[in-house]
C-alpha cells in the first residue's frame, strides 16, 4: 500500500489482504526465492515493496511491534475523560524476569486518548524476550501549565486501559493481549504491570 499504512500497522499480519512478507537484510534474497518457490511470487511480476524502520544508531536492526491501545469506555473511564500523553510499553520475558526489552514508545508525541476509542501504530524496539508474557506500562501525562484544563491537582493523572495489544511483525507466533488488574486505572509516574490473565 504506502509507508503511511505500514506506519499505522495496517501492514502487520503477512497472511491478510493477499500481503506477503519478506525479512529484510540478509534473508531477503532468501525469502524472495522461497516465496518464488511456491508459487506466490514470479520472475515477471513487479518487483515486491517492502518497508522496514530501524534505529538512528547502533544497533540499526529493530524489530517491528504492531501495538493497539484500547482506552475503556466504562462508567469511571468516560467521568473522567479523555487524557493526553504518551505510552511506552516494557515487555518481559516469560523465563527470565530479568530479560526484558528497552521502553517501546507508542507515539512520538503527546497525543490525545479519548474513551471507548482504539488506537494503533507500528513502533520498533529491541529484540522481543523469548517468550513475552507480560509487560510494564508506563503512562506520561502531557500538561500544559499556561492551560488550567490540563492541570491534575487532586489526583494523579491516570488513563483507563481495556487492553494493549501487542504484535510482532518478525515474531508471527508473538500476539500478546494484555490488560491491567481489575480494570484499574494506569497512573502516571510508575510502573503499571498488564497480564494476559487480567483480560476478562
Amino acid at each position: 500500500e504506502s509507508y503511511e499504512a505500514f506506519k499505522e500497522g495496517l501492514c502487520s499480519r503477512c497472511d491478510e489482504n493477499g500481503l506477503l512478507c519478506m525479512r529484510m537484510g540478509m534473508h531477503s534474497y532468501t525469502d524472495y526465492k522461497e516465496l518464488q518457490a511456491v508459487g506466490e511470487l514470479r520472475a515477471n511480476d513487479k518487483p515486491p515493496v517492502l518497508y522496514l524502520t530501524t534505529a538512528d544508531k547502533k544497533p540499526f536492526c529493530r524489530i517491528h511491534y504492531k501495538i493497539t491501545v484500547r482506552v475503556s469506555g466504562h462508567d469511571e473511564s468516560t467521568m473522567h475523560g479523555g487524557e493526553i500523553g504518551t505510552i511506552s510499553v516494557r515487555l518481559h520475558s516469560k523465563t527470565r524476569s530479568k530479560k526484558l526489552t528497552d521502553h517501546i514508545r507508542f507515539s512520538e508525541k503527546a497525543m490525545y486518548f479519548e474513551p471507548g476509542f482504539e488506537y494503533s501504530a507500528l513502533v520498533t524496539g529491541k529484540g522481543v524476550p523469548d517468550p513475552a508474557s507480560y509487560a510494564s506500562v508506563y503512562w506520561e501525562y502531557q500538561t500544559n501549565f499556561l492551560n488550567p484544563l490540563t492541570w491534575r491537582i487532586l489526583s494523579a493523572p491516570r488513563i483507563f486501559l481495556d487492553y494493549i495489544m501487542i504484535e510482532s511483525l518478525e515474531y508471527p507466533d508473538m500476539q500478546l493481549k494484555l490488560c491491567p488488574l481489575n480494570e484499574n486505572a494506569v497512573i502516571s509516574g510508575t510502573e503499571n504491570i498488564l497480564q494476559e490473565k487480567y483480560c476478562k
